[in-house]
This record gives C-alpha cells, structure tokens and sequence, in this order.
C-alpha cells in the first residue's frame, strides 16, 4: 500500500531542517526495481504552509506504478505548537487496481523530556484496505547531542489486524553547514503489502538500509537523494527518490 510506506529516510532529512518558509513545495520523483514484479516508479508533490511559528498545513498528491499495478493517493494534514509540545495529524486516500480503494490516518505528538536536545515521540496509525488493515503504534527518541547532529531510534508495533508489523528502526543526520547527510536501517517483521512492495499479507522478516544526501540549490532550493534497499523472504526492493524543494517563500 503506497501511501502507508513507511517513509522513514526522507521524513528524517525534511524533519532535520526546521527551516520552513511561509510555504514550501517538494517535487518528487522516484525509480525502483522489485524482484517481483519488476521496475516501476513515480512521483508526487506536497506542499507545506507555515500559517504562524506554532501552525504549518501540508497537502500531497502522489502517483506510483509497477507491471500491472498502479496507485494513486491524495491527502492532507497539520501540525501544531502547543507550549513544548508539537502534535500532528495527516490522512490519506487513494486507489490501487490491486488493492481497491484504501485510508490512512495518522496522528503523533513530540515533547523534549527534560532539554531541549532530548525529545520523545509517539505516533498512531490506521490503516484501511482490502490487502492490508489496522492499527501501528510507535514510540521514538530523538538526540541533539550537538546542533550538528542528529540521532533516532524508534519501534513499530501493529496492535490489531494485518500489517504485522515489528520494525525497529535507528537513523543518524549529520549537517555540514546547508548540506545534510542520512544513514539508518530498520529490522524485524512486517507485511510487505504495508511497505508498498508487493500484494503480499503474511509478515515476514525483513531487514532495510537506506542513505541520503540533502543538497542546498540556488534560490533557496534543495535537492534530496535518497537510496534504499529493502530485503525481505519472498522480494528485495531497491530504490532511488529524488525531492526538489522549490525555492519558493
């Protein structure tokens, strides 16, 4: 299910920045290749609206494709500052000719716990399709131990239906001056329909790398790369994304 893809390595990268403008567009694009069925890709384009310090309005449109399968999705969200803590929701709805119509709700919360370089998270989400339902919880700690520097590590756990989800998941951002630089990998089980690979429902093991670069372009521009490799029993999937965001204030 595409929209509810874990986008663990480009949400690092955007959330490192804290650098939103009034409004930001993000262009995207992405090429992969699947062992079964093949090579695919597509694009999409979401837009954030800074409406005040404490309130930022999100809206994405997305389009995917692989032989013999096709997804489009559409959806919208918010996040809000309340005192320390910053609580998220997003939704999101689209179609696929091999799963029919599926949701995606989301909703999460962030709060330093005792300083600002130490922050805790958590996120809810609900899935509804024919090949993939339920609910995902995850927990997260973030660590500044240096402006320069980012570390994460977070859990998801699948609590009812059937995403079958048990990832643990680690991630390292290192800005040097504009640029920024991504490593991490998760492990554990999950069903692949989840992660946007295959029509496939009983979870297994999986393990996934990935690697970025966020690269500064003229005019307030950036250019986001990210490689990912996903290795699971029945498929290995190996993908690359590029995101421009637009220089645009």
């Amino acid at each position: 299910m595409r929209s509810t893809r874990l986008t663990i390595a480009v949400g690092a990268l955007l959330g490192a920045a804290r650098l939103a403008g009034a409004d930001d567009l993000y262009v995207s694009g992405r090429l992969e290749r699947i062992s079964t069925p093949g090579v695919g890709g597509g694009g999409g384009v979401e837009w954030y609206h800074s409406a005040s310090s404490r309130r930022t309005l999100k809206l994405e449109l997305s389009a995917f494709a692989l032989p013999g399968a096709r997804w489009a999705s559409g959806g919208g969200g918010a996040t809000f500052g309340f005192g320390r803590t910053v609580v998220s929701a997003e939704g999101t709805v689209g179609h696929s000719n091999v799963e029919g119509s599926f949701l995606h709700v989301y909703g999460g919360l962030a709060r330093p716990l005792g300083g600002p370089r130490f922050v805790g998270d958590a996120e809810c989400h609900f899935v509804g399709g024919r090949t993939a339902s339920g609910a995902l919880a995850k927990g997260g700690l973030t660590l500044n131990p240096r402006p320069s520097l980012t570390l994460q590590v977070g859990y998801f756990h699948s609590f009812t239906g059937t995403l079958g989800s048990r990832l643990a998941v680690a991630k390292v951002v290192s800005s040097r001056g504009p640029r920024r630089y991504l490593l991490g990998g998760s492990v554990g089980r999950s069903s692949p329909s989840v992660l946007g690979i295959i029509d496939e429902q009983h979870a297994q093991s999986l393990r996934h790398v990935f690697a970025g670069a966020a690269l500064p372009l003229p005019a307030g521009g950036e250019l986001i790369v990210i490689l990912e490799h996903y290795d699971l029993e029945v498929a290995n999937r190996s993908l690359l994304s590029l995101t421009w965001k637009v220089g645009r204030r």
